[in-house]
């Protein structure tokens, strides 16, 4: 998933999904991933961003925006 902030601006976006879960390299259908990790891009400047939480999407898109806004 591709998260982006203003032009030039983006992180990408991938969840974690435990054991079982993980079956098929696809988000199992209905189920929130639990932790994650983030690309984030600002021109030039690039970081990566590990969520070790389990956050639903809209919780989960608020951290990494934030860390993007601040990259």
């Amino acid at each position: 998933m591709t998260l982006p902030l203003a032009p030039d601006v983006t992180a990408g976006r991938m969840g974690y999904y435990r054991g079982t879960l993980n079956t098929t390299g696809t988000a199992p259908e209905g189920r929130e991933p639990c932790g994650g990790l983030a690309v984030l891009r600002s021109g030039s400047h690039y970081g990566v961003l590990e969520i070790d939480a389990c956050l639903g999407t809209a919780a989960r898109n608020r951290v990494v925006r934030s860390a993007l806004s601040r990259l």
